[in-house]
C-alpha cells in the first residue's frame, strides 16, 4: 500500500541529496525468476532504501526483529514490505529464534511465488570499508526454499 508512495518520495529525496547516483549491473538483473538480493552492508540506512529505487521488481526486506515491537511499528513495516527477522543478540533470546522458522517458511513461500527478497547478507553494519562475513541467514533461506518446494529457479545475487 505504502510501497510505491515511499519509493517515489525516496527516489525524489535521493535526486535532491546527492548530485549523482550510478547504480550498475541492473540488466543483469534475472526478470524471468525469483531473487534473493544478497548485499552487503556498509550504512545502516542508504543501502536498504537505495536498492529498491533503482531496482525494478518490487522488494521485501529482511529487518531485524525488535524494530517490530510496537503495534503501530509493525503494521507500518509490513506496509513497506519487510519481514521480521529474529536475532539472539537483539534481546529477542529462544523465543525469537523459534518464530524464524515460521518466517522462513513464509520467505520460501514468497520466492516460491516469483517474489523478490533482499536480506542484507552481512548481518550488522559497520562504517567499515572492508566486506564482512555473511550471515547464516541467506543460505537458510535459499535451502528452506528448496526444501519446500525443490525450486531450482531462484537466483541468489550478491
Amino acid at each position: 500500500m505504502f510501497y510505491p508512495l515511499l519509493k517515489f518520495l525516496v527516489h525524489w529525496a535521493l535526486k535532491v541529496y546527492f548530485r549523482k547516483i550510478h547504480f550498475s549491473g541492473r540488466e543483469r538483473l534475472p526478470a524471468d525468476r525469483p531473487l534473493l538480493l544478497a548485499v552487503n552492508h556498509p550504512t545502516a540506512f542508504i543501502d536498504p532504501i537505495l536498492i529498491p529505487v533503482y531496482v525494478r521488481p518490487v522488494l521485501h526486506f529482511i529487518l531485524r526483529g525488535d524494530f517490530f515491537s510496537s503495534p503501530l511499528k509493525s503494521w507500518f513495516l509490513r506496509q513497506v514490505n519487510t519481514i521480521p527477522i529474529f536475532r539472539f543478540r537483539d534481546r529477542n533470546g529462544f523465543e525469537g529464534l523459534r518464530k524464524n522458522r515460521e518466517i522462513l517458511d513464509a520467505c520460501a513461500e514468497m520466492l516460491h511465488r516469483g517474489k523478490h527478497i533482499l536480506i542484507l547478507a552481512e548481518g550488522v553494519a559497520r562504517h567499515e570499508k572492508r566486506l564482512r562475513p555473511i550471515q547464516k541467514g541467506v543460505a537458510r533461506m535459499a535451502f528452506r526454499t528448496f526444501e519446500r518446494f525443490g525450486d531450482e529457479r531462484l537466483a541468489i545475487v550478491p
